[in-house]
């Protein structure tokens, strides 16, 4: 996408006419009628509504046509020459699960229009910074309430708990002594694991036992070390896949709702559809390869029914 493009869309639209916009730009009517379709192409909609030999802007045309005026009027001050390429934008992505950044960091994106750049952002934040565009999608499991935002839900993984295997018993059962004594691990800047952790040990136990963990790295350490267990999602569990971590089933069977949201008034809102499908892509390619490697090479253990 070219600052020259941008211009040729925005001159067509003021005056709704080829033929007016070629006359103020002095080019052929045919070189903006093809750099119209290019655009279009690019963007993955239709700009313009065509009756006959009268045009009119979309819906979407509408929609992006402040955007344009504003990057024709950076490039102004910025003196940017028409042919210029404003290709290749980075996309923030924020969210406070690390352990979805540690996966989505294998498979980059490979989108010809922008690159997307994962950003770690403590749940308490994340919030604010969709709101004040410091981030142009926010990953989270929290909902949020806000009139800018659009919500999509990604996914729903099941939690399982991670624990020392030391602790499960050789037919695969975990006690229920152990389920009163060993703590569940709070990740300390994760709201969400807080809130759905409490929500779920509460239905396992009476006098539930807590211990707060700053980051993922120190939870496997008291993992590993029998100090505590953590109830994980899909991603986590690839993460702490060592030994001697293995994963309990619980009998509640605890789901978590991933959802997306965008700042719908953010600058880069017309690559939505195609970040939105490439992280999509990202949760159903993980999910699917972490539960068929949970199965092999962790095995799945059951807690007894209270």
């Amino acid at each position: 996408m070219s600052i020259e493009k941008l211009e040729y869309f925005y001159m067509i639209a003021r005056f709704n006419s080829l033929s007016q916009a070629s006359k103020e730009l002095h080019v052929s009517i045919s070189s903006l009628s093809s750099s119209l379709k290019s655009l279009e192409q690019e963007i993955g909609t239709d700009l313009f509504e065509r009756h006959g030999k009268k045009i009119i802007l979309s819906t979407h045309g509408k929609a992006i046509l402040p955007s344009v005026e504003l990057i024709l009027a950076e490039a102004k001050k910025l003196n940017i020459s028409l042919n210029e390429s404003v290709d290749y934008p980075s996309l923030r992505v924020g969210t406070s699960d690390a352990s979805f950044i540690f996966e989505a960091n294998k498979y980059p994106s490979r989108h010809q229009n922008f690159t997307i750049d994962y950003r770690y952002i403590p749940s308490l934040d994340l919030l604010n910074k969709l709101s004040q565009k410091e981030i142009d999608f926010a990953i989270t499991s929290a909902t949020l309430d806000h009139p800018k935002f659009i919500q999509t839900r990604l996914a729903t993984l099941e939690l399982k708990v991670a624990i020392s295997s030391y602790f499960v018993k050789p037919d695969g059962i975990l006690s229920a002594e152990v389920l009163e004594e060993l703590p569940f691990i709070f990740l300390l800047d994760h709201v969400e694991h807080q809130v759905i952790t409490k929500k779920v040990v509460k239905q396992l136990t009476n006098e539930p036992k807590y211990v707060v963990c700053p980051d993922s790295l120190g939870a496997t350490k008291m993992i590993t070390e029998g100090k505590g267990m953590l109830l994980a999602n899909t991603f986590a569990q690839e993460l702490l896949a060592i030994e001697p971590v293995c994963f309990v089933s619980l009998p509640t069977f605890p789901t978590i709702h991933f959802y997306l949201y965008k700042n719908s008034e953010s600058e880069n809102f017309y690559f939505y559809p195609e970040v939105e499908k490439e992280i999509q892509a990202i949760f159903n390619q993980t999910c699917h390869t972490t539960q068929m490697m949970g199965a092999a090479d962790t095995g799945t253990y059951y807690l007894p029914k209270r």
